[in-house]
Protein backbone atom coordinates (compact mmCIF):
# COMPACT_ATOMS: atom_id res chain seq x y z
CA UNK A 1 0.00 0.00 0.00
CA UNK A 2 1.31 3.11 -0.90
CA UNK A 3 1.31 6.43 1.13
CA UNK A 4 -1.62 8.42 0.51
CA UNK A 5 -0.54 11.82 -1.77
CA UNK A 6 -2.28 15.20 -0.34
CA UNK A 7 -4.79 16.66 -2.85
CA UNK A 8 -3.78 19.69 -4.48
CA UNK A 9 -5.19 22.87 -3.85
CA UNK A 10 -8.77 23.58 -5.19
CA UNK A 11 -8.55 26.74 -8.17
CA UNK A 12 -9.42 30.25 -6.56
CA UNK A 13 -11.80 31.56 -9.04
CA UNK A 14 -11.77 35.81 -8.94
CA UNK A 15 -14.63 37.55 -8.56
CA UNK A 16 -15.01 41.40 -9.55
CA UNK A 17 -16.65 43.19 -6.29
CA UNK A 18 -13.66 42.13 -3.35
CA UNK A 19 -17.17 40.57 -1.12
CA UNK A 20 -17.75 38.11 -3.83
CA UNK A 21 -14.13 37.24 -4.47
CA UNK A 22 -13.66 36.73 -0.84
CA UNK A 23 -16.78 34.51 -0.36
CA UNK A 24 -15.95 32.38 -3.63
CA UNK A 25 -12.52 31.88 -2.30
CA UNK A 26 -13.94 30.74 1.52
CA UNK A 27 -16.33 28.61 -0.58
CA UNK A 28 -13.50 26.50 -2.65
CA UNK A 29 -11.42 26.61 0.56
CA UNK A 30 -14.30 25.32 2.50
CA UNK A 31 -15.53 22.91 0.09
CA UNK A 32 -11.51 21.46 -0.56
CA UNK A 33 -11.31 20.78 3.51
CA UNK A 34 -14.71 19.16 3.95
CA UNK A 35 -14.20 16.67 0.86
CA UNK A 36 -10.61 15.94 -0.29
CA UNK A 37 -8.36 17.21 2.72
CA UNK A 38 -10.28 15.29 4.57
CA UNK A 39 -11.16 12.11 2.85
CA UNK A 40 -6.56 12.55 2.50
CA UNK A 41 -6.46 12.40 6.60
CA UNK A 42 -9.04 9.36 6.55
CA UNK A 43 -6.59 7.79 3.82
CA UNK A 44 -3.37 8.80 5.95
CA UNK A 45 -4.97 7.16 8.93
CA UNK A 46 -5.66 4.24 7.11
CA UNK A 47 -2.23 3.67 6.01
CA UNK A 48 -0.71 4.21 9.64
CA UNK A 49 -2.29 1.95 10.77
CA UNK A 50 -1.91 -1.07 8.66
CA UNK A 51 1.42 -0.96 9.45
CA UNK A 52 2.03 -0.35 5.66
CA UNK A 53 6.00 0.90 5.20
CA UNK A 54 7.11 -0.35 8.41
CA UNK A 55 9.37 -3.49 8.52
CA UNK A 56 9.95 -5.87 11.63
CA UNK A 57 11.99 -8.34 12.55
CA UNK A 58 14.12 -10.14 14.95
CA UNK A 59 17.29 -12.95 14.93
CA UNK A 60 19.23 -14.28 18.07
CA UNK A 61 20.79 -10.48 17.88
CA UNK A 62 17.54 -9.16 18.97
CA UNK A 63 14.49 -7.28 17.43
CA UNK A 64 14.63 -4.57 15.33
CA UNK A 65 12.29 -1.84 13.49
CA UNK A 66 12.51 0.22 10.16
CA UNK A 67 10.18 2.84 9.51
CA UNK A 68 9.52 4.18 6.06
CA UNK A 69 11.67 7.29 6.35
CA UNK A 70 14.79 5.42 7.10
CA UNK A 71 14.96 5.53 10.63
CA UNK A 72 15.66 1.53 12.01
CA UNK A 73 15.58 0.56 15.69
CA UNK A 74 17.40 -2.22 17.31
CA UNK A 75 17.17 -3.62 20.39
CA UNK A 76 18.36 -6.90 22.51
CA UNK A 77 19.59 -7.88 26.02
CA UNK A 78 23.11 -8.42 25.66
CA UNK A 79 25.89 -10.37 27.72
CA UNK A 80 28.79 -8.89 29.15
CA UNK A 81 31.41 -10.80 30.57
CA UNK A 82 34.27 -10.65 32.77
CA UNK A 83 37.56 -8.74 30.82
CA UNK A 84 39.51 -7.81 33.84
CA UNK A 85 38.52 -6.76 37.38
CA UNK A 86 37.44 -3.08 36.78
CA UNK A 87 35.85 -4.19 33.13
CA UNK A 88 32.90 -6.10 31.47
CA UNK A 89 32.89 -6.16 28.15
CA UNK A 90 30.88 -7.19 24.94
CA UNK A 91 30.57 -7.09 21.60
CA UNK A 92 26.30 -6.87 20.04
CA UNK A 93 26.14 -7.74 16.85
CA UNK A 94 22.99 -5.15 15.56
CA UNK A 95 20.06 -7.92 14.35
CA UNK A 96 19.83 -5.33 10.91
CA UNK A 97 23.08 -3.38 9.89
CA UNK A 98 22.80 0.29 9.50
CA UNK A 99 23.69 2.11 6.72
CA UNK A 100 26.31 4.12 7.73
CA UNK A 101 27.82 5.38 11.30
CA UNK A 102 27.18 8.49 10.98
CA UNK A 103 24.29 9.41 13.74
CA UNK A 104 24.14 5.68 15.03
CA UNK A 105 23.32 5.94 19.15
CA UNK A 106 23.82 3.35 21.11
CA UNK A 107 22.40 3.47 24.55
CA UNK A 108 22.30 0.56 27.17
CA UNK A 109 21.52 0.42 30.60
CA UNK A 110 22.34 -2.46 33.43
CA UNK A 111 19.89 -5.20 33.90
CA UNK A 112 19.38 -5.00 37.82
CA UNK A 113 18.16 -8.61 38.61
CA UNK A 114 21.22 -10.36 36.82
CA UNK A 115 23.29 -7.14 38.67
CA UNK A 116 22.67 -8.31 41.24
CA UNK A 117 22.34 -12.23 40.68
CA UNK A 118 25.79 -12.78 38.96
CA UNK A 119 28.10 -9.95 40.12
CA UNK A 120 30.82 -9.97 42.77
CA UNK A 121 30.61 -6.22 43.47
CA UNK A 122 27.31 -5.24 44.78
CA UNK A 123 24.89 -2.70 42.68
CA UNK A 124 26.08 0.53 44.32
CA UNK A 125 29.83 -0.12 43.57
CA UNK A 126 29.15 -0.05 39.45
CA UNK A 127 30.07 2.79 37.54
CA UNK A 128 29.34 3.40 33.80
CA UNK A 129 28.07 1.76 30.85
CA UNK A 130 29.62 2.36 27.75
CA UNK A 131 29.26 2.04 24.52
CA UNK A 132 30.97 2.76 21.32
CA UNK A 133 29.82 1.78 17.52
CA UNK A 134 32.99 -0.20 15.81
CA UNK A 135 30.83 -0.62 12.41
CA UNK A 136 27.33 -0.25 11.16
CA UNK A 137 26.67 -3.40 12.22
CA UNK A 138 28.73 -4.18 15.56
CA UNK A 139 28.98 -2.45 18.81
CA UNK A 140 31.66 -2.80 21.61
CA UNK A 141 29.62 -2.27 25.06
CA UNK A 142 31.49 -2.53 28.36
CA UNK A 143 30.73 -1.62 32.85
CA UNK A 144 32.87 -0.37 34.80
CA UNK A 145 33.03 -0.08 38.38
CA UNK A 146 33.36 2.09 40.73
CA UNK A 147 37.17 3.18 41.31
CA UNK A 148 38.61 1.28 44.80
CA UNK A 149 35.22 -0.81 44.26
CA UNK A 150 35.17 -4.81 44.63
CA UNK A 151 36.57 -6.05 41.37
CA UNK A 152 34.69 -7.93 38.76
CA UNK A 153 35.41 -11.75 39.14
CA UNK A 154 36.16 -14.23 36.42
CA UNK A 155 32.48 -16.02 36.11
CA UNK A 156 31.00 -12.58 36.31
CA UNK A 157 28.61 -11.67 33.91
CA UNK A 158 26.00 -8.67 33.51
CA UNK A 159 22.94 -7.97 30.87
CA UNK A 160 22.49 -4.75 29.08
CA UNK A 161 19.71 -3.53 27.95
CA UNK A 162 20.70 -1.85 24.99
CA UNK A 163 19.15 0.07 21.81
CA UNK A 164 20.54 1.37 19.02
CA UNK A 165 19.29 4.26 16.76
CA UNK A 166 20.33 5.15 12.84
CA UNK A 167 19.49 5.19 9.27
CA UNK A 168 19.20 1.92 7.14
CA UNK A 169 18.82 3.48 4.03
Amino acid sequence: MAAPIAPALPDIPSRSAPEADFDAKMFALFKWATDDFVGFMEDWRSYLDSGAGVIRGSNANGAYVRFPDGTQICTHLVELSYSVPDLMFGIWAFPAAFSTVTGLVLEGSVDNDSATANLTPTRNELGQVFVDVATASVGHLGLRNQIGATGFGASDTVLLHMTATGRWF
